[in-house]
Parts: structure tokens; C-alpha cells; sequence
């Protein structure tokens, strides 16, 4: 027993620096020791969703929860990998067999809002993104996501609060920053959504859409001759 944990261990290690390779090998060493070992099922998982082989990590994952169902980490990536393979309702059950388990998985509870949008359910996806603030109250994904949500349902000035938000947890987060214009623009508020390009370009300088569409916020501003140079750099 201790021999495999070592060995399970050790392919973690590998895992984690990204030997998919050998650590795939010593999970299998370990399973043809003991069969039942769900932390070697867990990591064949993981390894097979790095590996591009969603259905085969599905697999694994359902394995290793028929040995260890009380661990919330088999049934969130369980779940995550069912999402990806476009099976939304049962993704869902996945994530709620988590959440029961770990009612304060916010990364949880953010894929579970997720998957209510794809369902068409989206008041219950806000309820779902509020969790996990609740939860993690500095979570800038989940203010993030529930501004999305807010912003495609209408509601700009709460989504905007969402995205500020996001941003004073995570300042380099440029997508939050990059979502904000929109609603600047529609505000008119062009010297705001320049800024928050601005901000954007200043966590990510590679992000092309924030570059090409500062552009146009500039010439919104008569700043043609900054404009064309943007264009130019291009």
C-alpha cells in the first residue's frame, strides 16, 4: 500500500511538470497492483483530458468515483469533461453530486452556472454564480461570470458593477476589463472604454481585438490621426 502511494505520488510530481508520459506509466504500474486505486484512476483521468481524450477521461473519472464516491474532485472533473463532451444535464448532476459533497467549491459552482446557461436556465445560473461569490467573495471569475450574464439579460449598469469588481481582485484580468467598453460605448462614455482598452492592452499587450477595437473608440473621439496610427502598427 505504501509502495503505491509512492507511486501515485511520484506520477503527480511528473504530472505536475508535465510528463504526461511517465506519469501515465506509473498510474498504470499502480493499477496493476491494486485495481482499485482511485487517486490512479483520478490522474489517468487528467491525463487523458490534457491528452485530447475526453471520452477515455470520462471513463477513468467514473471509475475512480465508483471507489471513492465522497470526493468532490472526482465528480467536479467528472463533470467538467461531460460538459465538454456537450452532455450539459448530466454534467449538471455531476456538479451537484460536488456541491453536496463541498458546498463552498466555487470553481464548482461557476462551471454549475455555467452549464445552466447552456440549458436555457438563467436566472438559476445567477443564483449558481452568486454562490460562488458568496463563497469566495474575491472569486474574480465568478463576478466576471455573473456579469456576462447580467449584460446578455439586459441588466448593463449591474453588469458593469460585476466587471469593475472583477477587476479590483484580479487587476490583470484584461477580458473583464476588455467586456466593460461595450457598456461604456453604449453609455457613450468613449473616454471610460478607451481607458479600460487601455487597462486591457496593459495585462495582455498581445490582445488583437482590444488593439483593433481602441482603435475605433478613438476615432469615436476624433483622434483619427492615433487611430490610423493603430491601424498602421497593424
Amino acid at each position: 500500500m505504501k509502495q503505491a502511494l509512492e507511486t501515485v505520488q511520484q506520477a503527480l510530481a511528473l504530472y505536475n511538470a508535465g510528463d504526461f508520459g511517465q506519469a501515465k506509466i506509473l498510474c498504470e504500474k499502480a493499477l496493476a497492483k491494486d485495481a482499485g486505486d482511485s487517486s490512479a484512476l483520478y490522474y489517468l483521468g487528467l491525463i487523458a483530458l490534457r491528452s485530447a481524450q475526453p471520452e477515455a477521461a470520462a471513463d477513468f473519472f467514473a471509475r475512480a468515483i465508483a471507489v471513492e464516491p465522497g470526493n468532490p474532485d472526482f465528480h467536479a472533473n467528472h463533470g467538467a469533461v461531460l460538459q465538454a463532451l456537450k452532455r450539459p444535464q448530466t454534467a449538471l448532476e455531476s456538479y451537484d453530486k460536488a456541491l453536496a459533497l463541498k458546498p463552498n467549491y466555487a470553481e464548482v459552482w461557476i462551471n454549475h452556472g455555467n452549464v445552466l446557461q447552456e440549458l436555457g436556465q438563467f436566472q438559476a445560473a445567477l443564483a449558481s454564480y452568486e454562490q460562488a461569490i458568496t463563497h469566495k467573495p474575491d472569486y474574480a471569475v465568478g463576478h466576471y461570470s455573473r456579469g456576462v450574464l447580467l449584460q446578455k439579460l439586459g441588466q448593463a449598469k449591474a453588469a458593469l458593477t460585476c466587471f469593475e469588481q472583477a477587476v479590483t481582485f484580479k487587476p490583470e484580468f484584461a477580458q473583464a476589463w476588455a467586456t466593460q467598453v461595450g457598456i461604456h460605448q453604449d453609455m457613450r462614455r468613449f473616454d471610460a472604454a478607451l481607458a479600460s482598452y487601455d487597462k486591457a492592452i496593459a495585462s495582455n499587450p498581445s490582445y488583437a481585438e482590444a488593439w483593433n477595437n481602441r482603435g475605433n473608440v478613438l476615432q469615436e473621439l476624433g483622434q483619427f490621426s492615433d487611430a490610423c496610427e493603430l491601424c498602421e502598427g497593424d
